[in-house]
């Protein structure tokens, strides 16, 4: 299909190409159907019965224009709530093909044209109507321009799949993928459509109330943040700017002058591991080389310097601040999670299977990594008459690792003890019969064995679990490796992981889904 955008809730379907020999392709348009209803009729029927099958282009996205009849008034009064017809025959989509066989690489038709057909640069009939960047809309091309380059992605669709498919069949890095192709990755496609029709229910009312909590929030951390700056010093500072702009503690630039230069501060350090020596080194921007002010420098600032407030002050403020933005300036603004809220109150969000290298559904906009403990979550709500229900794996990274692995020792103490107490205890010194007594001394530990089971699951060296856990590099050796002495397995695991990607290029889970690693043999 081409439309107007990219919002199937609120933009336009424009025509539907079919393509059954390569160079010809057979376009519907928008004025045909509009025109003459029982065109559309015949469509529907034929979507919706199984007999014929379908190649598509990010299927889901065509699917979602195709299944809604926004545009269809003669057929289908409701414009806005009414679904049509499911699309029943979507048997293959060569975006998803190709990402099952080069998931680092650029899986839009451009690209697969490139590769797998010997056709012109026809989207370049586009360039003199679309802008280079920002938002743009197909609205305003000339029909003749928009059906020719339906026609063009039609037939590359066509052409692409089997080249694709040659690689599932007999490439010799590929044999098991057409088996997760077929049996995973294709029939995930619906579940994901259906989950963003639904969206997820927002209360407006909450929104309302926890924006306003918000901005009082912001307004008295800058105050705060501003209550510790030196009168004195913040006049003399800003006779250095010209009296042009007043001091501004949103601005890193201000506040390393008044952080570093005026209080003497110690910067943001963390312990680097170079050439087998622990190197101290300075949090600094990649871009200007200044001191960073993010937020793990904050983290850093506060350990370093505990007894001076405008560190904490500062570093509440910006996370504050930060997290609006990413949630809740949308619902007014431009940015954030809470500007996708559609006219049914929901979010809408869009799933994407080829959305990671790893095989990991991505979102957009992001519902999967919701803050915890400031009131976003609880603005996610059911409808009436439902539940929303929260369920969480207890320690699955840890239970697969252990599984593939076969380490006894470590299913053992998942399955009949508590593997992060016996992690803690190995890593403190310190008995678990002592630990379970001092409930404060066993929480401390507990948390940085925690940190420290899941990232060796991730391959954390020595310096990772150092600085995430505020450690030396030493000590983050002495924790690995009294892991590593404990489930004896993991190493053999790992290391095994590592020959193999070396030897063959990739990685293979139980299901056959390929992870590759395209340069480690060169």
């Amino acid at each position: 299909t081409e439309t107007t955008g990219l919002d199937y809730i609120t933009d336009d379907m424009m025509c539907i190409g079919f393509c059954g020999d390569p160079k010809e392709a057979l376009i519907i348009t928008e004025t045909l159907w509009q025109t003459y209803p029982e065109v559309w009729t015949v469509i529907d029927r034929l979507f919706a019965y199984r007999g014929p099958r379908f190649i598509y282009h990010h299927g889901k996205f065509d699917m979602h224009f195709m299944e809604r009849r926004r545009d269809h008034p003669a057929i289908h009064p409701d414009l806005v709530s009414v679904w049509g017809l499911p699309v029943v025959n979507y048997t293959d989509d060569t975006m998803l093909a190709f990402h099952m066989v080069h998931e680092q690489r650029p899986h839009n038709l451009e690209h697969l044209r490139s590769i797998y057909t010997s056709m012109p640069m026809y989207e370049a009939d586009l360039d003199q109507y679309v802008p280079s960047k920002g938002k743009h809309s197909f609205a305003n091309i000339p029909n003749e321009v928009i059906w020719s380059y339906q026609g063009g992605d039609t037939d590359c669709v066509a052409r692409a799949l089997p080249r694709i498919k040659e690689q599932f069949e007999t490439g010799p890095d590929f044999p098991s993928v057409e088996w997760v192709y077929n049996n995973i990755t294709i029939p995930l496609t619906r579940p994901l459509m259906n989950m963003e029709k639904r969206g997820v229910l927002i209360d407006a009312k909450k929104l309302a109330a926890t924006k306003k909590k918000w901005d009082k929030k912001i307004k008295e951390g800058e105050a705060l943040v501003r209550s510790c700056v030196p009168a004195k010093w913040q006049a003399k500072f800003e006779a250095t700017l010209g009296g042009k702009k007043p001091f501004n503690p949103g601005s890193d630039d201000h506040m390393r002058a008044l952080l570093f230069d005026h209080m003497r501060l110690p910067p943001p350090t963390e312990v680097r591991w170079k050439k087998g020596k622990e190197i101290q080194s300075i949090r600094k921007t990649g871009k200007t080389g200044k001191i960073s002010l993010d937020s793990a420098s904050r983290k850093i600032m506060m350990h370093q310097s505990p007894d001076v407030p405008i560190v904490q002050h500062l570093h509440e403020w910006k996370e504050w601040k930060h997290n609006r933005s990413s949630f809740l300036t949308g619902a007014t603004g431009k940015t954030g999670v809470m500007s996708h809220i559609q006219r049914d109150s929901r979010i809408h969000t869009s799933h994407r299977i080829d959305g990671a290298e790893t095989g990991r559904i991505s979102t957009s906009p992001n519902l999967q990594n919701i803050v915890k403990g400031v009131g976003i979550r609880e603005l996610f709500v059911p409808p009436p008459g439902y539940t929303l229900l929260e369920i969480d794996y207890s320690t699955l990274e840890l239970r697969v690792l252990a599984y593939i692995a076969q380490d006894e020792v470590m299913l053992d103490l998942l399955a009949t003890g508590d593997l992060h107490l016996q992690t803690a205890s190995m890593i403190s010194g310190v008995p678990i019969e002592i630990l379970e007594k001092d409930l404060k001394l066993k929480k401390y530990w507990r948390d940085k064995a925690k940190g420290a089971n899941f990232g060796v699951a991730y391959g954390a060296t020595a310096y990772r679990l150092a600085k995430d856990n505020g450690v030396s590099v030493e000590t983050g050796q002495k924790w690995l490796d009294a892991i590593y002495a404990k489930y004896t397995k993991l190493p053999v695991y790992f290391s095994g992981c590592e020959r193999e990607i070396k030897t063959q290029g990739y990685e293979e889970n139980a299901c056959g889904r390929r992870r590759h690693f395209w340069g480690v043999r060169s």
